[in-house]
């Protein structure tokens, strides 16, 4: 099936519980271009082999070349020969899903974007086509990490500074724009006034954070009990969150979020009452999850995993269509504590999704389960236990 798949309709495939704003298409003229200086670390050797899930689509990073497919496609194994490579990307590092928006990092520390634009996050100079093939972010060079929101994109530049365009009804882009019908969004990238030495930065649905070596500072909607107290109910400007202190990682999906911290794992965000058993519906203050020895994790809609110290995986959350690789579907709204996915060791690198999940082990093979659209499915395998998807 090598076809140009990209001609996707994104917005028609989205996640429906997102509520979505008032469209308006402002134009801008390009004026002054964030750039910065290229770093060692920009030029990092793209991943042998990564896979990125999104509500719309799925994406294949394997060696700096990017396939992607639309959710419901007809792909068959092996996935790399299956699909075309995107034209006009080249060393790929990473690759992030927004509500109907794709963005790449690629070679160079150069940003692309592609799909939908209504809000400017595609951050191309303007609020108003959408574009089927990627279109380079102006202005970009040397970034080393990207993030993706619901409707805006954020890039960490060489030189630890942290750049953001599209919504920005929550101040999630940083900036002090005042929301009015002429003004809703930034259609070129701005830098983040006040946050240096950046490390990371992630993304949510309304907010933004990023590691700095004063601890995570995050702006836009206030997630969090001591961010609230200290800023109200959101805010452009970044501000150290308390709540944060001790985690080590982050993982961020809608408006829930998950991190590694010294203790295991803790969840906090008003989607967390679907991974956490007997908490409330909104989580301002992180929740412990007893996940021992865990390295990195992972947050889907309704489900979060963790990788472990000796490469095992543990998920918990909503078990819906077989979600957590226990090998039964528990169906229903109850929480499910964590539980390790039996059968699978060696894994580095986790992709969920609204109602599945693929792990990647340090042999660079793939193995999925759950109900997944955007993968194919072998009708004689139990959906709610691991398969061996081929790559190529």
């Amino acid at each position: 099936m090598r076809a140009a798949l990209w001609a996707l309709g994104l917005a028609a495939c989205a996640a429906p519980s997102a509520r979505v704003p008032t469209r308006v298409s402002p134009k801008v003229d390009a004026g002054p271009e964030p750039r910065a200086t290229p770093t060692a670390s920009a030029k990092a050797a793209p991943p042998s082999l990564e896979i990125v899930l999104g509500g719309f689509a799925a994406c294949l990073l394997r060696r700096g070349a990017l396939h992607c497919w639309k959710r419901d496609a007809a792909v068959t194994p092996p996935l790399a020969k299956a699909v075309a490579p995107m034209p006009g990307l080249d060393g790929v590092t990473r690759v992030g899903f927004g509500y109907g928006h794709v963005c790449a990092l690629a070679k160079g520390g150069r940003v692309f974007c592609w799909g939908e634009n209504e809000y400017g996050q595609l951050g191309v100079g303007s609020a108003e086509a959408r574009r089927g093939a990627p279109e380079r972010v102006p202005g970009i060079e040397g970034a080393t990490d990207l993030a993706v929101g619901l409707f805006h994109t954020c890039a960490l530049t060489g030189d630890r500074r942290v750049t953001c365009w599209g919504w920005n009804r929550n101040g999630q882009t940083g900036s002090d724009t005042e929301y009015a019908p002429a003004a809703r969004e930034l259609v070129l990238p701005e830098i983040v006034p006040g946050l240096t030495g950046a490390l990371a930065i992630h993304a949510g649905r309304n907010h933004t954070c990023a590691r700095t070596p004063r601890g995570w500072e995050c702006f836009g909607s206030a997630q969090f009990e001591s961010q609230r107290a200290r800023i109200g109910g959101q805010s452009p400007e970044p501000a150290p969150v308390e709540d944060l202190a001790e985690f080590a990682s982050l993982a961020m999906h809608d408006e829930t979020a998950c991190g590694v911290t010294s203790s295991g794992v803790a969840c906090y965000g008003s989607g967390a009452f679907s991974l956490l058993v007997d908490r409330p519906m909104r989580t301002e203050r992180p929740i412990p999850v007893a996940v021992a020895g865990a390295t990195s994790v992972a947050v889907g809609s309704y489900h979060a995993c963790a990788i472990t110290q000796r490469g095992r995986v543990v998920c918990w959350g909503l078990d819906t269509d077989g979600r957590l690789g226990r090998g039964r579907v528990i169906e229903g709204y109850e929480p499910n504590p964590p539980e390790e996915v039996a059968g699978l060791s060696g894994v580095r690198s986790l992709a969920l999704d609204a109602t599945g999940t693929c792990a990647l082990t340090v042999k660079d093979e793939l193995y999925c389960w759950g109900a997944l659209p955007h993968l194919p499915a072998d009708p004689q395998a139990p959906k709610a236990s691991p398969v061996r998807i081929a790559v190529e």
